[in-house]
């Protein structure tokens, strides 16, 4: 079990390192000519290696979109709210898992039609709890 734990949580920081290593660099304001020609390549690979790292650490952290839907409605509706979190949780789980092994099975050639601004890339960038005025 320990064995098991220590795999999952090395592939989980390997997978986070890769993602904070090729997160996408703001392009620079004044580029001369020649470098242009060069800046693409090393900006698709970078987007590659970042969507490939996000479909690791969704892989690895698809389990937290359960508490994470139980916090958030039943912040919005106590109880009822945890019950249908739950199940929103599970579904949740299941696309940010597809989304993952997508990523990681076509080494990040997105077609953009997964993650939009209601499904974030990370389950830790997406809202835990509901905004201040809906809370009861």
């Amino acid at each position: 079990m320990a064995k098991k734990f220590l795999t999952l949580l090395a592939l989980f920081l390997l997978a986070a390192a890769v993602v904070s290593a090729a997160e996408p660099a703001a392009p620079a304001a004044a580029a001369p000519a020649a470098t242009t020609e060069t800046a693409p390549e090393e900006s698709e690979l970078d987007l590659h290696l970042y969507r490939v790292g996000r479909g690791f650490a969704n892989l690895g952290t698809c389990f937290l979109e359960v508490p994470r839907c139980i916090l958030l409605r039943n912040g919005e509706v106590p109880f009822w709210g945890a019950v249908s979190g739950a199940f929103e949780g599970v579904g949740c789980t299941g696309m940010r898992a597809f989304a993952g092994l997508i990523d990681v099975l076509f080494l990040g050639f997105d077609p953009g039609a997964v993650y939009h601004g209601s499904f974030r890339d990370f389950v830790w960038e997406s809202s835990w709890l509901p905004p201040a005025e809906d809370r009861p």
